[in-house]
């Protein structure tokens, strides 16, 4: 049975998605569809990538100590170029439901939806548009242009929490399991807060994770399943 896992925007608390995708990566995501928009965008693409979670998020760490000068637009974005590869977008490639916002005339929010990539730089530009929040991300931009559109982070069109298929499916929210301060919402190139949150992250899932074991089976559990559907052969 096919799963939607949603991860909700998140400024900075991607960390904390982080962790819990540290978690899930120990359950059987092969049904799985993702969808996501702004921080929760990485958690959906690491897991369809089976990239190893916390070494991932130890890059993502170096790299902001080494180049805290850059504005979080440009630090996305240069992150990805570099450490994304071409076989993690064919990974996410209708896997992944990237949301985003398009802006209209008259400062209209319009929902938008990208699942299919042309390339690898395609990829980038639409993971750092969902990203991207309006004075926050750039000192002098007020949206991404994605695909000829002005763009910005799927939050402000109500996708955040929204599921894009009918399956069943768990949603994760920085509300989830605890109240946060909203201001941990806001960027932050606080490595040590930043690990913190990653922490968190990975003992909420541990503390809750019946929530989780309601719709995604263990690794083991499905391997399981499969000598025993081999033996009845």
């Amino acid at each position: 049975m096919t799963v939607e896992v949603i991860f909700s925007h998140s400024g900075s608390m991607f960390a904390y998605y982080l962790g819990i995708a540290e978690v899930l990566q120990k359950y059987d995501l092969s049904d799985v569809v993702f969808s996501g928009t702004s921080g929760g965008c990485f958690p959906c693409i690491l897991l369809n990538c089976e990239r190893d979670i916390r070494d991932f998020f130890n890059q993502i760490l170096e790299y902001i100590k080494t180049n805290s000068f850059k504005n979080w637009d440009n630090l996305i974005k240069d992150f990805l170029e570099t450490y994304i590869h071409e076989e993690d977008i064919e990974r996410n490639q209708n896997k992944f439901h990237c949301k985003l916002t398009k802006l209209k005339r008259f400062m209209l929010f319009e929902k938008v939806v990208v699942s299919n990539w042309t390339d690898k730089q395609d990829f980038v530009d639409c993971i750092s548009a969902a990203c991207f929040v309006p004075i926050m991300s750039s000192d002098n931009q007020f949206y991404k242009t994605y695909r000829n559109e002005k763009i910005i982070d799927g939050f402000f069109s109500g996708t955040s929490s929204e599921a894009i298929t009918e399956h069943k499916s768990i949603l994760f929210h920085p509300n989830k399991w605890r109240f946060i301060n909203p201001t941990w919402l806001l960027p932050s190139k606080d490595t040590e807060w930043l690990s913190a949150m990653y922490e968190l992250g990975f003992n909420d899932a541990l503390a809750n994770i019946r929530d989780i074991e309601q719709v995604l089976n263990p690794i083991k559990e499905k391997e399981l399943e499969n000598d025993s559907a081999s033996q009845s052969k």
